[in-house]
């Protein structure tokens, strides 16, 4: 079952962050030689073949991607969250406009991500 899937994202998989993905958190996870087990490999190895032809259909439109696009708006917020407000120490948030600027961009990013969707054969 193991080496089906391993060829499988080998063959398929040009990203090799993605084979090693497969390797790490599909196969070495799954435990028992059993029909369940090797369908859950199945269909996580298909869909993250899928999901890599989106991506690179996608980085073909946008001039910026949507993971740099997302990355300072998640830093900002990771910062933040589970913080405590200490008394006579000032915070640095971004205004309101700063945040909003960033949504056209991924606005448009998430825009192509849907219409490529649309458009893919599965």
């Amino acid at each position: 079952m193991d080496d089906i899937i391993l060829r499988c994202a080998r063959r398929h998989l040009k990203d090799e962050k993605n084979i090693k993905y497969v390797e790490k958190e599909i196969v070495k996870r799954t435990h028992g030689f059993d029909y369940p087990n090797f369908r859950q490999m199945l269909v996580k190895l298909l869909g993250l073949i899928n999901v890599e032809k989106i991506e690179k259909k996608v980085k073909r439109k946008l001039p910026v991607s949507l993971e740099d696009l997302l990355g300072p708006l998640k830093k900002a917020r990771d910062s933040e969250a589970h913080t405590h407000i200490n008394k006579g120490v000032t915070r640095h948030i971004n205004a309101p406009s700063v945040t909003f600027g960033q949504f056209p961009g991924i606005y448009k990013g998430l825009v192509e991500f849907d219409s490529v969707i649309i458009k893919t054969k599965f």
